[in-house]
Parts: structure tokens; sequence; C-alpha cells
């Protein structure tokens, strides 16, 4: 590892507020597979998505059934989805400013992915996967109750995100054509994937990926409004 990166990812724990014993955990959770497929040396966050999945789900679903010992099964499990969506876990890393230490490959392809809403959620649960094999599940559950709390705190069910209907309320409110463009993307880190751009007025607004094109157009949508609601 040089120094340049050891440098980068030491800013990245004081964001995080944890520090790594073994800080190839972290560079692994904020390296893309596009950069790990031309560098063989490099190990990407795939594997520690898989397990940072797991390990938040396990402590959400804990944080739900000690908080509400009278809800019921479907209860738990709304709550629980809109804890760990989509659009919850790209905001933590976005207030957490982590993703511009994401190695990705070159191209402007690959940098469009590596900031897409759908890996800003795999890095996400890379970073979780990467602390608990670090630290332990205890540190892995601080580091999930101090980012969500601001979900996990509420008393009801959150509202699930609705970008894509809160944008074309957007555009029909101010008189303007709104339209989200949606295509499977081609080949690449998102192979058997979507992506998808968000318009209005002929501008563009947000892009978005996912491994749908549901989950693509509603990235897309909220990446527009967080465009119109930093320019008002």
């Amino acid at each position: 590892m040089t120094p340049e990166r050891r440098a980068v990812l030491s800013e990245a724990e004081k964001k995080l507020g944890y520090v790594f014993a073994d800080i190839a955990l972290l560079d692994a959770a904020l390296t893309h597979s596009s950069y790990a497929n031309e560098h063989k040396s490099h190990s990407s966050y795939e594997r520690l998505e898989f397990l940072g999945d797991s390990v938040l789900g396990l402590i959400v679903s804990k944080t739900l059934i000690n908080k509400f010992p009278d809800k019921d099964e479907g209860f738990l499990t709304k709550f629980k989805s809109a804890v760990v969506s989509g659009a919850t876990l790209c905001g933590a890393v976005e207030r957490l400013d982590i993703i511009g230490y994401v190695l990705h490959g070159n191209g402007k392809a690959s940098g469009d992915v590596a900031a897409s809403d759908h890996v800003k959620e795999d890095v996400f649960e890379a970073v979780v996967g990467a602390i608990m094999l670090d630290g332990g599940i205890e540190e892995a559950e601080r580091f999930v109750l101090h980012e969500l709390d601001h979900v996990l705190s509420r008393k009801s069910i959150p509202r699930a995100a609705d970008c894509k209907s809160d944008f074309y309320e957007y555009a029909a409110k101010h008189g303007l054509h709104g339209v989200i463009v949606s295509s499977e993307a081609e080949g690449g880190a998102l192979a058997e994937g979507f992506v998808a751009t968000a318009f209005i007025g002929g501008e563009e607004l947000g892009r978005g990926a996912g491994r749908s094109k549901k989950a693509a157009e509603q990235q897309a949508a909220c990446a527009a409004l967080r465009k119109l609601s930093a320019s008002r």
C-alpha cells in the first residue's frame, strides 16, 4: 500500500469514527470491482458487502425487536426494509462523505459507476462487513446504530423513499417536462444491471444505476431531486 493511499484511508477512518487494526480491510471496502479487475493485486468490496448485508440485517432486526416488543412480524419487516433501503444507506454514505475515497477503474464510465447510488449502498454494507471482521459485532453495531439513528429512532415506520414520484410531482408543479430514461447497462461493472438518467426540460439532472430498472430510475430521480434542492 502506498503512503498516499494510507493517508487517504486515515482520513476515511476519521469520518467513519473507527480506526482499523487491519487497514487492508478498509482498503478493500473502498475498492470498486472495476479497479480490482485492472489491478489484480487488489480485492474489491464485493465479499465484504456480502458479509455486511447480513450483519446489517442482524443488527437492525435485533434493534427493532428490542425497541418494539409488542409489534408483529409485519410491522418489523416493513420498518426494517425502510432502514436498510438503498436510499437510507446511500444517504449515510453521502453524510460520511467517503465515496471520493473509493478506487475505481480508468475511464469516465467507471467513474460514473463508482459514484452511483447503487455503489454507495454497497460501500456502506462493505464498511459494516469490514468493521465486523476487524473489531467484532459490537463495533459493527456501534457504527450502524450511530449512522442510522435518525431512522431507527423513529416511533413509526419511516416513509419509503419514492423519489421517482416526487420527481414527476416537482416537474408538474413547476410546469416542466420531466422524464427518466433507462436502459440495460452494457458490460463492465454493472453488467446485468440498469442505468437511468433523469431530465427536466431537456436538462440532465441525475443519473442512477441498479440491479433492476426500477432501482436505477429511483436513484436517478433521487440524484435529480438532490441537485434541485441544492440549487434553491
